[in-house]
């Protein structure tokens, strides 16, 4: 039936390999939201990203900083609901998401593309 562990046992460590070619290497933070209340953040050195829900404070500026090579002072985060529509006689959702407000440091931008 169930095999007990001795006390002698250790836990087997799970090894992390790279992510290879086809992998993506961010896993927290989704795309920058580009629209114009995020376009005048711009003008305070702020930049508005969608992040998956399981990300904290501490994650997301540390993701930030890797992939955008700047330095970040503080981390906003909104939970926003997803709105209910309704078409004819069916209602329907759109999906709750996360988005996070961060503040660079002066000297540093993020170059975003429209």
């Amino acid at each position: 039936m169930f095999k007990r562990k001795s006390k002698g046992e250790k836990k087997k460590e799970e090894v992390k390999l790279p992510p290879t070619k086809g992998e993506r290497l961010t896993f927290l933070v989704k795309y920058p939201k580009i629209t114009e209340k995020a376009i005048d953040l711009q003008k305070y050195n702020q930049y508005l990203f969608i992040v998956k829900k399981i990300a904290n404070k501490p994650q997301i500026k540390k993701e930030i900083e890797r992939i955008y090579n700047v330095k970040i002072s503080k981390v906003r985060i909104i939970n926003q609901k997803g709105k209910v529509k309704r078409f004819r006689f069916t209602e329907g959702k759109r999906p709750d998401f996360k988005k996070a407000i961060v503040s660079l440091e002066k000297g540093y931008t993020i170059e975003i593309t429209h």
